[in-house]
């Protein structure tokens, strides 16, 4: 059975609308946080020392679990 050509007219306008939408709201959620950026300020920390992660091994690991 054929689609009624006033329906997929319909679905196009919806899927349009959909899309508009999305797009909308990524302009509304970038432009918003921008905003509040400029109001509030970017504070950004600066690290003198860079600590860094422990060197483990599998074995570390198995010892752990044998205790």
């Amino acid at each position: 059975m054929k689609t009624n050509p006033a329906a997929r007219w319909i679905v196009k306008i919806r899927f349009s609308m959909i899309c508009l939408a999305i797009v909308v709201l990524a302009v509304l959620d970038l432009g918003l946080g921008e905003s509040l950026t400029a109001r509030v300020g970017q504070h950004i920390a600066i690290r003198t020392e860079v600590s860094q992660a422990p060197n483990l091994s599998i074995s570390d690991f198995l010892i752990a679990g044998a205790r």
